[in-house]
């Protein structure tokens, strides 16, 4: 029973934990912020998942002791986090690809001064002149 309850309080710590950093990891730029929102609703719904069903067990564990109900919840609870390895596993691939979707958009300011030059005059002999680079 003590090991439920550690497997209990380490779930619902990682779920949120997962959640916290995550919102302190927000830019403010709407794409980061709208995969950082899907990975937060990501790892809410797989970790809150484990956390409620080990939840589940404890009660079983303290209302009927160890029986067939609790083997139940114990059996099961295997296959969860199964599910929860494979359901990040194959969320990468839908993350990624919403993430290549959007648009990255530079400002460029009209204030900033011009570049200065950093090659010095005696040092002009070993720079080569190249007609293929073009200035964007």
């Amino acid at each position: 029973m003590g090991s439920m309850s550690l497997a209990t309080v380490i779930d619902v710590v990682i779920a949120l934990s997962l959640v916290v950093e995550l919102h302190r990891s927000r830019t403010g730029m709407k794409g980061t912020d709208s995969i950082i929102n899907t990975l937060i609703l990501f790892s809410m719904s797989t970790g809150l998942v484990t956390a409620i069903w080990t939840i589940a067990m404890l009660v079983s564990i303290f209302l009927t002791g160890m029986s067939f109900i609790t083997m139940f919840f114990y059996f099961i609870l295997g296959r969860l986090y199964f599910n929860s390895l494979l359901t990040s596993l194959n969320a990468r691939q839908a993350i990624q690809a919403s993430g290549t979707r959007s648009t990255i958009s530079f400002i460029v300011s009209k204030d900033l001064p011009p570049l200065k030059d950093t090659v010095n005059e005696s040092d002009s002999s070993s720079v080569e002149a190249r007609s293929d680079v073009t200035a964007v």
